[in-house]
């Protein structure tokens, strides 16, 4: 089952279409907790202030912005939450529309699924087949995970999908000076033929983590190791067992082999 991760109103013109998000990736990565080597338990992870020297309780925690000089203005959640209380509004405002071109890759952040509660789904049909036809998306605002964000809102299958956006002071500038603007018409054309050579259909169930996946095929084959090196010694023992009995069985008895006595 999906879990909501924002739940409120999508505002589209005088429309409000009620909706709620749910984290369109997930992570498969193989999960490894570090261990003590000599028996195998996990380790705990201890908060430690260095100027006093001593463990730190959690209820003796306090967040602070760091000055320029290295001192620190410590700041409670109450002030805090003070700050972020404007934000926590639960509307989406579609402030207008712009083609998916526009929109570097490079701005991209995590994806949402958008789903309707089911209050006014007509509405959220009209939307979602309206930007399918245009191929536009929807430049919107939205508060997650105590950070204001821009997003965008497009079609995606027979739903719509969220994009939140990193800022503009987030994205670096890069220039390399050795690098000419200008390429000649001749080795533009040839590397644009190559490039049109190689061109495929993008198929997504192809592509996997092959590291993660030889992994836990590693992991599988050494939990599987033991079992089978038991399962060889039992039946190694079990045909031991099976051998010395049937000599048991086939021994002649003692008295077998003596003459028989001389009768007068």
């Amino acid at each position: 089952m999906l879990h909501t991760i924002w739940k409120g109103q999508l505002h589209f013109g005088t429309i409000e279409v009620p909706i709620r998000l749910h984290s369109a990736v997930e992570n498969s990565d193989v999960k490894l907790r570090l261990l003590h080597r000599e028996c195998s338990t996990p380790i705990k992870q201890k908060r430690i202030c260095p100027h006093c020297n001593v463990e730190v309780d959690h209820n003796d925690l306090v967040r602070g912005y760091e000055r320029e000089d290295g001192t620190f203005i410590q700041l409670e959640e109450e002030e805090i939450n003070m700050v972020k209380a404007p934000f926590l509004g639960k509307e989406l405002s579609i402030f207008h529309f712009l083609k998916k071109a526009e929109i570097d890759p490079l701005y991209y952040n995590k994806t949402f699924f958008v789903l309707p509660l089911k209050e006014n789904i007509k509405a959220y049909e009209i939307l979602r087949a309206a930007l399918q036809a245009t191929n536009t998306f929807a430049l919107t605002k939205i508060f997650l995970y105590s950070s204001d964000q821009y997003a965008v809102i497009r079609a995606y299958q027979n739903i719509l999908a969220l994009h939140t956006l990193h800022p503009y002071e987030n994205i670096r500038y890069i220039r390399d000076d050795r690098l000419s603007d200008q390429v000649s018409a001749q080795d533009q054309k040839l590397a644009v033929d190559l490039i049109e050579n190689l061109t495929e259909p993008f198929y997504p169930e192809v592509f996997h983590d092959d590291y993660q996946e030889a992994l836990l095929k590693y992991i599988h084959e050494k939990e599987e190791k033991p079992k089978q090196e038991r399962t060889i010694a039992h039946m190694m023992k079990a045909l031991k067992a099976s051998i010395d009995q049937s000599m048991i069985e086939t021994k002649p008895p003692k008295n077998m082999n003596k003459k028989p006595r001389a009768t007068s």
